[in-house]
């Protein structure tokens, strides 16, 4: 089967009536749990993005803290899986200065908990690579709030 585009998506969404396009919304979040959290974002978090930021800042915690620190194995397979959360709640939000927050949250959590990152090339890796992400998104922003970020970043180098 191929999909039609996105213009065609948006021209036929334009034509539904109010009641056609609820169901149409509905059946989508229905469909997969990330198209359920992506309009349960929109609906109800979007307008308030440091709550949103508060809410997946004390997930990414709590998750931190159950991970298992003595067997390197277990570290690493679960931080890989607290990154994929974090990376799926970041798609939802467009703005930078949300994305940036939960990643220097996500770094500080790391170097919290005091994971030798030298040693394991996989766990510095993950952490270079959120580093590199964190830049990017500041170059987006204003100057300002460039040089603030730019400061806590350093910290966590």
């Amino acid at each position: 089967m191929i999909s039609s585009s996105i213009a065609q998506i948006k021209k036929e969404l334009q034509t539904l009536s109010p009641q056609q396009l609820i169901e149409v919304c509905i059946s989508v979040a229905k469909f997969k749990k990330e198209n359920k959290e992506l309009v349960d974002y929109l609906l109800f978090k979007a307008e308030n993005e440091d709550d949103f930021i508060k809410e997946i800042n004390a997930e990414v915690s709590i998750l931190m803290q159950e991970v298992h620190y003595t067997n390197i194995y277990l570290a690493k397979k679960s931080i890989r899986k607290i990154l994929k959360t974090v990376n799926k709640y970041l798609h939802f939000s467009k703005n930078s200065t949300t994305k940036v927050e939960i990643m220097l949250h996500f770094c500080r959590e790391m170097d919290r908990h005091k994971l030798n990152r030298k040693s394991e090339p996989t766990l510095y890796n993950i952490y270079q690579n959120q580093l590199k992400k964190i830049r990017k998104e500041i170059s987006k922003m204003h100057e300002d709030l460039q040089f603030d970020y730019e400061q806590t970043l350093i910290s966590l180098e």
